[in-house]
């Protein structure tokens, strides 16, 4: 029996349920029916549209259980799914009236290997961009994985927080930030790790090109102090060569993505699809740990290529939640054909 299924067990023995909920920094408490263990994520039954409101703008809530003088207090995250709710991740205590009491953690996340042999979406826009906006890139990515998405590529802690509100899929985080003394500029420095690891994405990805980073750090130095600081967090190599990419396997990556394939100065004019994908073939026989492809991977074909191929997932982003991209190409043809 697993954690989740041990809470439930104290829980269905409880006769009073209530769900507290915050707006605009005042609370709401709730009676609640019952909750529900429902393919390893607790359900919370009897919410109303008013409640569901609140949580849809701020996820945090806590359920408290009464049995005389037995309380059981939980404090997390709850996801609307439809017209109902369950708690992506809670911190719960059970007090007996002996006063002795048992901790609990539970989450709802779903693991990584789950996105094997499928698509990750990659939700993302920049600030000068018009989707700039970590409710519209929630939204994006609820949207992905309605259309049967397996996980999100997303940047900023904020991004990962409001998409977290909205789906469980696994998702990779990076954070973009640019320093004068380094091109390098997905998740570059400590500084971003640490904010990453703080929001929890499930793996951090980080530029793996063979270019110093900011105070002329080397690639390898940055990830033995990130393993140093964070043994138990996965990581993904965001490489741009198949040099980089057999690196990346020496440094013990977890997985390792064609992400920067053709923009960096060492592969110019590289496209990722370039002889029937013979750097992602080379590579497959080389490494020892999943390979994602990412970076011009624009049509359905091509994504189920590389899977095909052997590839772990696939990243899709620009073709799929860059609408001014999307509209730019039709655009370009149209007025390539009007001449």
């Amino acid at each position: 029996m697993n954690e989740i299924e041990r809470l439930y067990t104290f829980l269905v023995q409880f006769p009073e349920l209530y769900l507290a909920t915050q707006e605009q920094g005042q609370p709401h408490i709730l009676p609640i029916r019952s909750v529900h263990l429902e393919n390893g994520r607790l359900y919370v039954i009897g919410c109303d549209k008013e409640t569901l409101q609140r949580l849809n703008t701020n996820p945090k809530a806590a359920l408290l259980a009464v049995s005389g003088q037995q309380q059981l207090r939980m404090e997390g995250r709850l996801l609307i799914e439809d017209s109902r709710c369950y708690f992506r991740s809670a911190q719960a205590e059970l007090v007996s009236p002996d006063g002795t009491s048992q901790a609990f953690h539970i989450s709802a996340q779903r693991p990584f290997e789950n996105v094997y042999g499928k698509l990750i979406v990659s939700c993302q826009a920049l600030p000068e961009e018009p989707l700039h906006s970590s409710v519209i890139m929630a939204r994006m990515a609820e949207a992905a994985r309605r259309a049967g998405a397996a996980g999100i590529r997303a940047n900023s802690t904020a991004d990962i927080q409001a998409i977290r509100t909205q789906v469980d899929l696994p998702i990779i985080g990076i954070i973009k930030a640019e320093y004068p003394d380094s091109p390098v500029y997905i998740t570059p420095t400590m500084k971003e790790i640490d904010a990453l690891v703080s929001a929890g994405p499930d793996v951090i990805a980080l530029d793996a090109t063979d270019r110093l980073r900011p105070g002329n750090i080397s690639l390898a130095d940055f990830v033995a102090a990130v393993r140093s600081r964070y043994p138990q967090q996965k990581l993904m190599a965001d490489c741009s060569t198949p040099a980089e990419i057999l690196q990346a396997d020496e440094l013990g990556f977890d997985y390792i993505g064609t992400t920067l394939v053709g923009y960096t100065e060492a592969s110019r004019g590289h496209r990722i699809e370039e002889n029937d994908f013979e750097w992602i073939r080379q590579a497959l026989e080389q490494i020892h740990v999943p390979l994602i492809a990412e970076g011009n991977i624009d049509t359905p074909e091509k994504a189920r290529r590389v899977l095909d191929l052997g590839c772990f997932s696939v990243v899709v982003g620009s073709a799929i939640t860059r609408p001014q991209n999307i509209a730019a190409r039709f655009t370009a043809a149209l007025e390539k054909e009007g001449k």
